[in-house]
């Protein structure tokens, strides 16, 4: 082995014997970097090597993590199916990026009972008819605790599916990402086995009706943490007493596209009441959800332990024609004390021709976005007392958009400003000429704060406007750890 220069080590005066190789490093060291590490990678590299490696590989507590990438033609290709046949009862997780590698990896071994310590596998972009047989087989595993499937070619009934996925005894984690907008029947009524499943972290990407969902969770009473992302209404109620009380039910997200917020709520209601997470974005405009104050009324009596809270609502501006209706102007009630006790702020985020409003907690981080549409939104400036700025990669602004902007906020404290470029050209004096407007604008009000920001960039990078809405308090803008301050004050 080759040799390593490490200093000896001192303490309270008593000299350290210096380690100068490798195999002098205990084996505690070799577990922390085994993590890191393809399990095939870590045994080419260590077996025949000596005896010591050589039991640390077959007889210590030391597990296997695998990213299967091996094609069958490559010259490795027999010391993989060696590696696979000797070790599999090591082999802790599997990662199959596509359908290719795991095709490929079954022809060497099933993935069957003799995988003994298997916890975690992930299948991407696999057949959903594939998916269905391996299930049968993932039976059998008796340390499989997360499970994480991104199928295509799907029916549309997935009731079976997850009738299987709810039989896996240890499963404690299960995602399933469809990537498509298709409309799926859930029908668990069909079902007679009505046995509990114990999966605590439940993550569900495709369409599903809110009955649908409410019939799944019948099966998972155990739930810590659940996500949905594709709620629609396909029915005209909800029917009370099919909705499970979740006791241990922790942390929610859901993402709606078609369900009117007393649906919502009233799921919500049923749902849990133990809630300290709860994060909501609706995809489809539906002003009924930005009344601030009914959500401060369904929080405070309904959310007593929640202490994080994500709403996120996405309205489109189809033309120049754009009016505040008595509903927009409900959206103000966000920026009432109970808010900004909570450390809970507005924001309006203008991406494209997209209006969108997020309240959330205030060191959250936003996406840039590659257009403004100022004057279609103007009323909306009306509508709250804005203190803070914060306009990302301000150099591919219109300089006269930028001063029409500070001119609809009079009651500006804070300005943050980002400068994004590339790596051979420094923006300042010809991608942001708008910098000798701002000087003569912020000579005739008086700021708290100013932060001019720059970020290395080698894509083009649009603008995304964001208003931070306080009420009557100030706070500094948050500066991304990745940007340097080199103007401020």
């Amino acid at each position: 082995m080759n040799q390593m220069i490490c200093s000896s080590l001192n303490v309270n005066g008593i000299e350290k014997e210096s380690i100068t190789s490798i195999e002098q490093l205990p084996n505690e060291i070799f577990y922390e970097f085994s993590h890191y590490l393809d399990g095939y990678d870590l045994y080419y590299a260590f077996s025949n090597l000596n005896i010591r490696f050589e039991n640390l590989l077959k007889h210590s507590s030391l597990f296997f993590k695998i990213k299967y990438l091996h094609k069958s033609n490559s010259p490795s290709y027999d010391n993989y199916k060696e590696f696979i046949h000797k070790y599999k009862h090591k082999i802790v997780s599997l990662y199959f990026s596509d359908h290719l590698p795991l095709y490929q990896f079954i022809q060497l071994s099933t993935i069957d009972l003799s995988f003994t310590n298997l916890q975690s596998i992930i299948f991407h972009e696999i057949l959903m008819s594939k998916f269905t047989v391996l299930l049968f087989y993932l039976k059998s595993l008796p340390c499989l605790f997360s499970l994480t499937v991104y199928p295509y070619c799907v029916d549309n009934d997935l009731a079976d599916i997850y009738h299987m996925i709810f039989q896996l005894k240890f499963l404690k984690y299960f995602q399933m990402k469809i990537d498509n907008d298709e409309t799926f029947n859930i029908d668990m009524s069909i079902i007679n086995n009505k046995e509990f499943s114990t999966i605590k972290y439940f993550i569900i990407y495709h369409s599903i009706s809110l009955d649908e969902l409410i019939d799944l969770l019948f099966y998972t009473p155990q739930l810590i943490h659940l996500s949905c992302f594709g709620i629609i209404d396909r029915y005209d109620d909800i029917k009370p007493k099919k909705i499970i009380k979740l006791n241990n039910l922790q942390h929610l997200t859901i993402s709606i596209y078609h369900l009117n917020f007393d649906k919502f709520e009233n799921f919500i209601v049923k749902l849990s009441s133990q809630l300290i997470m709860l994060s909501v974005k609706i995809n489809r405009p539906n002003k009924s959800y930005l009344n601030g104050a009914r959500w401060e009324h369904f929080i405070s009596q309904h959310m007593l332990y929640l202490k994080k809270f994500i709403f996120y609502h996405i309205d489109v501006i189809d033309d120049d024609d754009f009016k505040i209706t008595p509903v927009d102007e409900l959206i103000s009630n966000f920026t009432s004390s109970f808010w900004s006790m909570k450390n809970w702020f507005l924001y309006i985020i203008i991406h494209d021709n997209e209006l969108r409003y997020l309240v959330c907690p205030y060191k959250s981080r936003f996406t840039s976005g590659n257009a403004l549409f100022i004057n279609k939104i103007k009323p909306v400036f009306k509508l709250f007392d804005i203190t803070s700025l914060t306009i990302d990669d301000c150099g591919q602004l219109d300089r006269r958009i930028f001063i029409n902007i500070l001119n609809l906020l009079p009651n500006l404290n804070y300005i943050t400003l980002s400068v994004q470029y590339k790596k051979d050209i420094y923006p300042l004096k010809e991608s942001f000429d708008s910098l000798h407007l701002l000087n003569d604008y912020v000579i005739h009000h008086q700021f708290n704060k100013i932060y001019l920001l720059k970020k290395n960039c080698f894509d083009d990078v649009g603008v995304t406007l964001v208003l931070v809405v306080i009420g009557g308090y100030t706070t500094i803008p948050l500066i991304t750890q990745s940007w340097r301050k080199f103007s401020s004050e």
